[in-house]
Parts: structure tokens; sequence; C-alpha cells
């Protein structure tokens, strides 16, 4: 299918009742079209939604509310067990300056608006580029391409300097003085879903590949199961040089994720947490390692090998 057929496609997807009232809305005035992102998960997905939302505002000229009613009704992780807490306002202060004004804590009317697309589609959709009408952003849209325009402004969005203790800091220190590589070990709430991935053997070849390409590099093991690398991974790459950072908190991971995206290289998980870590980083040298694909799903294994591919980085088979 080529681009020009996929576009119409996707605009074909929207109902014809709610074009009609768009234009109505238009016409009346009691009502200015925006772009609203829908809110959830931890500190890696509060960026990616807010990457989507703003990168939807800056390209179709409309202003950018967000929704955080998850948070309100102490949204949890993926089992349903730990904490998620909203932290963008907190951790990016120049995110906060901007769009502290334009939160809803409740579910905003605009869902009425949303596209009818499943909960983790990899796949680009063009429709949400369509200017002059209301945007409800209520799902993923996990795919590069919706963002990857606006990278270098989302790198100054992002930018900010946690408190961290002398022992944070100190580390914080050794990473930015060494050949870094983060790599992030996603357990913990994933175990057993259709995004539990990464295997053994993806990581032990992505750590050899970085050793035999990258002199000297130590690694930094960033998880929320700190024994499964020490039991399952460690032995099998004899020679190289691990630090594990341990007893981390993964309600508050900002210092984590600060350390991750100090880290001249980066061998990530399927985790939007430690995508962004990597993403973000502009170290020309920079050498990433990513999961060929996203997600166990039979029905979502090839339209997830491309949807966060970005160029040289390397896939490697999970």
């Amino acid at each position: 299918m080529s681009t020009n057929q996929r576009n119409i496609t996707a605009l074909l997807r929207i109902p014809f009742y709610k074009w009609e009232l768009y234009r109505y809305i238009n016409k009346i005035g009691v009502y200015t079209p925006r772009v609203v992102t829908h809110v959830d998960g931890g500190l890696g997905s509060q960026m990616w939604q807010f990457a989507l939302g703003y990168s939807v505002s800056r390209k179709t000229g409309l202003p950018l509310t967000l929704e955080t009613k998850f948070y309100s009704k102490n949204g949890k992780d993926c089992n349903g067990v730990k904490n998620r807490n909203f932290l963008l306002f907190e951790t990016f202060p120049e995110i906060k300056r901007l769009y502290e004004s334009s939160i809803e804590t409740s579910k905003s009317y605009m869902s009425f608006f949303k596209d009818d697309m499943e909960r983790s589609n990899y796949e680009y959709t063009p429709s949400l580029f369509i200017p002059e009408r209301p945007i409800y952003l209520s799902q993923y849209y996990s795919n590069v391409r919706y963002i990857q325009e606006f990278r270098e402004e989302l790198i100054q969005l992002f930018k900010f300097a946690p408190e961290m203790t002398p022992e944070e800091q100190c580390l914080a220190n050794e990473i930015s003085s060494t050949n870094a590589c983060m790599v992030h070990i996603r357990k913990g709430d994933f175990i057993g879903l259709s995004v539990d991935v990464c295997t053994d053997a993806y990581y032990i070849n992505a750590i050899r590949k970085m050793a035999e390409r990258k002199q000297n590099v130590e690694f930094y093991i960033f998880s929320n199961d700190e024994s499964y690398f020490e039991k399952y991974i460690q032995h099998h790459c004899p020679g190289c040089v691990f630090h594990v950072i341990k007893k981390r908190c993964e309600e508050d991971p900002r210092v984590d994720f600060y350390l991750m995206n100090l880290c001249r290289h980066a061998i990530i998980s399927n985790s939007g947490f430690s995508w962004m870590a990597a993403w973000l980083n502009d170290d020309s040298d920079s050498l990433v390692i990513m999961p060929e694909r996203w997600n166990n799903d039979p029905a979502r294994l090839e339209s997830s090998k491309n949807a966060f591919y970005v160029n040289q980085w390397l896939k490697l088979p999970v």
C-alpha cells in the first residue's frame, strides 16, 4: 500500500458524523479545536504522551491540553500493583512553565472525538495531523514517526537536573567521565504480558556486541529486578566491567532516568523509559542497541519491528 493510500485509509476511519460535528462546532463558534492528550503510566509513558501531544500540536497549530485523570484514581503499573505518579511538571521545569495551566484532571469531554485505535497500535496514522478539528489522543500511538520531526525541541523541553544524594552525584560524575553504556532490563510488571519480549540471549548478545564495537566500555545496569542480571546475564560476559545500580525507587525514577541519559551508549529494553533516555541523548558517538520488536502478540509482530527504530540504531533478535 502506497503512502497516499495509507493516508486516505486513515482519513476514512474517522466517522462521518464526527466530521459533521467538527464543522458545526467551528461554525457556531462555541469551541476552539485543540489537542487533548490522555496521560498515564510511569515517567517514560508520560514523556512519550507529552511528546506525541506536543508534536501533534506543533504540526496542526492547535493548543495542547494534558488530561491527568489517571493519577487522581491512584494509577498503577501494568500489573495494577505499584503506584504511578504524575511527574512531568515536577521533573521538567520548561514543560511546567508552558503547560501548567493546560491541565484537565477529569476525563475530557473531548474523548468523544478520539480515533478508534487499539491501545498498542504501532502503525503510523496520518489522520492525527489534520488541522482545524478537535483531537483527543487516548492511546499510545507507538511510532517514532509522530515525534521525530520535533526531536531537537523535545531535547530542550526534557532537560532537567534532579536532586541527588552525594552518592548519586558521585555516580553521575563517574558515568560522565567514562565510556559508559546503560543497560535497561525491564522485568517486574512486564513478566507474563505480551510486552515481555527481551530474553537472556538478547541482553547477552547486546552486551557482547557493544563490547566489540566500543573500546573500554563500562556497563551500568538499571533494572526493576536486580537479581535477574546477576543470575542470568553477568557470568555469560567475562571480561566486561559492570556496575549494578541497586535499590532504586521505581515510583520516582527521575534520578535513574537522568543517569541513564548521561551514558554515552545504550542497550535498551522494549520500554519507553529506556527508549526515551537513549533517544534524547545527543552524543554523536552514541551507539544504541534495541530489540528487533516491541511486542510478542502475533498480530503485532511485524508492525512493532520498525515502530521505534531510529536510523543508525542496531536491532538485535530477542
